[in-house]
């Protein structure tokens, strides 16, 4: 049965209604198989009975017990000696068949015509639905060797592969883009740091073939999921004087496309020198007790930002309102 066949008759077992009525057609049209199996087993062992036939397709509903004097009885169990079961009534209707004369249960013909009709009357829209999770799936496979060739690992980037997996089985490819789209421009951001931070590791330790990737990895991780990132060691740090290194070769690139040959001959670029910032923050931090000295000491903030064209001051202060 093909996953087109068993949605459909789930729909049409579901429209039946929860009735006794209802309910005894819908068993009536799951016993299909069952009926099958009867028929055959009928063909293959004449004079069987329904207990032969439990035993051997469902072992579970036939019990075995054995007597006082050693020997062995079996009977059904209490759900197929219940009134009405439906074993028993499909059972007194079969009749013996062999397989090989039997109607087909799933008619390949017809079924494989019934493909094609759909194909013929697709929409776009049908088309894009029966796509959309083949192509996801490229996508991720893609993105996830990406992610290793970077040396990277899906936990580590906060990627799920069963959420992209909940989304398509509920057709909601919008969030399913969403998430491969954000991995991606991740992705590249950590490519492009790490190819930046290889350059700057050359020019300033080439006695190293390859950068320390065992430091490097954490902190490219840290730049594109955090905010902030402290740098280990500061200035004087091996990730510091990679930023350094990155900084002034980016501003010497610069400088050398805004000016002409016989400038940078007339006056030399320091290579040594940091581009100058774009603004400047200032944050102080404090514990003092306030509003007076016997109160109980307390943090205190404060804050400043300098551009060429703003300065602004901020604070945040507190005092204790039980001691003054």
């Amino acid at each position: 049965m093909t996953e087109d066949m068993m949605v459909e008759q789930v729909e049409i077992l579901a429209q039946l209604g929860t009735s006794s009525e209802g309910a005894a057609l819908r068993a009536r049209m799951q016993s299909a198989q069952l009926i099958s199996d009867m028929e055959a087993f009928k063909a293959a062992n004449p004079g069987a009975v329904l207990e032969d036939f439990v035993r051997w397709h469902s072992p579970r509903d036939f019990i075995t017990e054995s007597d006082e004097g050693g020997e062995s009885k079996g009977q059904l169990s209490a759900r197929m000696q219940t009134p009405g079961n439906m074993w028993r009534e499909v059972w007194e209707s079969a009749k013996p068949v062999a397989v090989v004369r039997q109607k087909l249960l799933f008619d390949y013909t017809k079924e494989a015509e019934k493909i094609l009709h759909s194909f013929e009357s697709l929409t776009l829209a049908g088309l894009v639905k029966y796509l959309a999770p083949c192509l996801i799936h490229c996508a991720t496979s893609q993105l996830c060797k990406r992610l290793q060739t970077i040396g990277y690992s899906e936990a580590t980037f906060g990627f799920n592969i069963n959420d992209l997996t909940g989304y398509c089985s509920t057709e909601d490819f919008d969030k399913c883009l969403n998430i491969l789209a954000n991995l991606e421009t991740r992705i590249i951001k950590a490519e492009s740091l790490k190819r930046l931070f290889t350059v700057a590791h050359n020019f300033y330790d080439a006695s190293e073939e390859t950068p320390n990737w065992n430091t490097l990895n954490p902190f490219i991780l840290g730049l594109i999921q955090e905010k902030e990132m402290e740098i280990s060691g500061g200035s004087k740090g091996y990730l510091g004087r990679l930023m350094i290194t990155l900084f002034t070769e980016s501003s010497q690139a610069l400088y050398e496309e805004k000016t002409t040959v016989g400038e940078r001959y007339s006056q030399a670029y320091d290579k040594s020198a940091l581009p100058k910032p774009i603004a400047k923050e200032y944050i102080l931090r404090s514990t003092c007790p306030r509003p007076s000295i016997t109160s109980k000491p307390l943090p205190q903030r404060m804050f400043a930002l300098i551009t060429p064209n703003e300065f602004r001051v901020s604070g945040a202060f507190s005092q204790d309102t039980l001691f003054r």
